[in-house]
């Protein structure tokens, strides 16, 4: 149990190293005289699949009980018997099978500018 859950632990961190990035793209028009017309077309696509699928069963059976110990009183005086207070406490938490990504937002939409 233990082995699949740092098996599926270790696949989702490492596909976050593998979502894409961009890279910053510098366009410069130069050498261009009085009158000209100049059309710069960019063009971008992007594209992020992210996939997460897990399962998991817990069965937690839990037995929980105190005693004082079993003391008695014979004889028939009414005698008395003190014992100490008998408790308990039982915690669970079971938290698994738990997924996050983050995906950067959308790119913006293709452009087209005209410089004159």
């Amino acid at each position: 149990m233990y082995k699949k859950i740092g098996v599926l632990c270790f696949v989702i961190a490492f596909s976050l190293f593998l979502v894409g990035n961009s890279k910053a793209l510098d366009l410069n028009i130069s050498g261009n005289g009085a009158g000209s017309n100049n059309t710069l077309n960019i063009q971008g696509n992007q594209s992020t699949k992210v996939t997460q699928k897990n399962s998991g069963s817990i069965d937690n059976n839990v037995n929980a009980g105190a005693n004082t110990g079993g003391n008695e009183v014979s004889g028939g005086n009414g005698g008395t018997v003190k014992t100490g207070d008998a408790s308990t406490n039982v915690n669970i938490n079971n938290n698994f099978n738990n997924n996050t990504a983050t995906v950067p937002c959308c790119p913006s939409k293709t452009r087209r500018r005209r410089w004159r």
